[in-house]
């Protein structure tokens, strides 16, 4: 098996600056003999900005995971990977795999009836070389192979043909803006094009884009449109085949469209950086509490937080930004009494309402202050203005009682009553527990010391021996 440039040394990837790719070397047939392993020829397309891209062709010349090609790349850990092989005799079906350094599958798709298989953004989780296996089952064909690695960037994943399937990326956060960059492919079918989430955008915030097809796209100057849609609305904002910034008049969500209606396919790549600059400050929109000031008798596990924008999710997992504590005997806050309920901060903040989940809740009755600090910021680095604060009382629903914050044991039980005592009044607390033998079966009370208070006798059966407890 040969790749249509040089065989690259392992490394490739991380040297593959220097490296080129012609479009005419997809002209070139190969006919192998027999299965091997080749570096793929990577090309970091544009220069410096993280997407690297590789193309080979070959031919299947036998059936069966024994007759694969295996395509190496070197890797780093946190990289994302898209393949995608297209056969020419469709009943090939051909099967597509990613093994990481350890030769485990991460990722497999068998190919359909149209001779097509991919995956798109797989994580990388560890640094090494990787292989992207190809092979048939069914019938030998030759076929082309396109991967696309992105670090320090993001990939397209299909299907993400409509507003309704847009892809929801990682942005990089910049000093008054963040930005989004993102490698792709119009293939054949994508007639409807690649669409991009920006999320909730404000009134005055600039929306930047600039795409870069380059001499190892198939996509010519002007083929590909850029386009800006509002969420519900069937045209577009703005569009153009040029890079083009454009003022946002209106607050709703907003998607990008990549598109072309010509020259699209396997090799149709481009590269996509969307830059929002931004000086409108976030605000609290909702929070799923009781009113301030209000008593609440809800079971309280999580809090869900509404806010006008998505948030940076570093300073939402910041546990000095959000705090959750109850006053303690003094009623005061801000004392050495107060009882403090650490939060399990959300995990994602691509959307505008994130979760906060009580990490040995659920809440028990009492004052209690929810609170945001401004230091809290939106994806630009705009804070929280004002600052969140809420205070209410939790209590209880009529006679029903809280599950308390550490009963995973037979010794933090929580009572069943919401007034326990020590007195024969009715109702139920923890009692002390006392060391028997294996397997207690059955107890016998007396006076086995000759005092006035009662002992047992606990015979236990898997031990065969008898505990004696004697009353104090």
């Amino acid at each position: 098996m040969k790749a249509l440039l040089a065989p690259l040394a392992v490394g490739a990837v991380r040297i593959s600056r220097h490296l080129g790719l012609a479009l005419a070397s997809w002209l070139i047939g190969l006919q192998i003999a027999s299965a091997a392993v080749d570096p793929l020829p990577f090309v970091e397309t544009p220069a410096a900005s993280g997407f690297f891209t590789a193309a080979t062709t070959n031919t299947f010349t036998g059936t069966g995971v024994a007759q694969a090609d295996d395509w190496t790349l070197d890797a780093e850990a946190g990289d994302r990977l898209t393949a995608r092989i297209e056969a020419s005799v469709g009943n090939s079906r051909p099967r597509l795999r990613l093994l990481n350094p350890a030769s485990q599958t991460i990722a497999s798709v068998d190919g359909d009836t149209a001779g097509v298989a991919e995956f798109h953004s797989a994580v990388l989780t560890a640094p090494g070389t990787y292989r992207v296996r190809v092979y048939t089952d069914h019938q030998v064909s030759d076929y082309r192979l396109r991967v696309d690695l992105a670090r320090a960037a993001s990939l397209e994943a299909e299907p993400n043909d409509t507003t309704n399937t847009a892809s929801v990326l990682a942005p990089r956060y910049l000093a008054g803006s963040y930005q989004w960059r993102v490698g792709g492919t119009l293939v054949t079918a994508d007639s409807a094009g690649d669409y991009f989430a920006l999320g909730t955008l404000d009134s005055g915030n600039a929306v930047a884009t600039d795409l870069f097809t380059g001499p190892h796209s198939a996509l010519q100057a002007g083929d590909a449109v850029v386009a800006l849609f509002r969420l519900g609305q069937g045209g577009a904002v703005f569009s153009a085949n040029t890079n083009f910034s454009s003022v946002i008049t209106v607050r709703d969500d907003y998607f990008i469209q990549v598109s072309s209606a010509a020259r699209r396919g396997l090799l149709a790549r481009y590269f996509l950086t969307v830059t929002v600059t931004d000086s409108v400050p976030p605000v609290v929109q909702a929070v799923t509490l009781p009113a301030e000031g209000a008593t609440g008798t809800d079971l309280i596990n999580s809090i869900a937080v509404t806010f006008s924008e998505p948030m940076r999710l570093a300073t939402l997992t910041n546990s000095a930004n959000v705090t959750l504590r109850q006053a303690g005997l003094d009623a005061a806050f801000g004392t050495a009494d107060d009882v403090v309920y650490p939060l399990v901060p959300p995990g994602s903040s691509a959307s505008n309402t994130v979760t906060f989940a009580l990490q040995d809740g659920p809440l028990q009755a009492g004052v209690t202050r929810f609170s945001l600090a401004a230091t809290v910021t939106d994806r630009a680095g705009n804070p929280l203005t004002p600052a969140f604060t809420r205070t209410f009382t939790q209590g209880r629903l009529g006679t029903f009682q809280f599950e308390n914050r550490s009963n995973d044991s037979a010794g933090g039980a929580t009572s069943l009553s919401l007034t326990p005592s020590n007195t024969p009044d009715g109702s139920l607390s923890v009692e002390a527990s006392y060391g028997v033998g294996s397997n207690p079966f059955y107890l016998l009370a007396g006076r086995f010391d000759g005092d006035a208070l009662a002992d047992v006798a606990v015979a236990n059966l898997s031990s065969g021996n008898v505990s004696v407890l004697l009353g104090k």
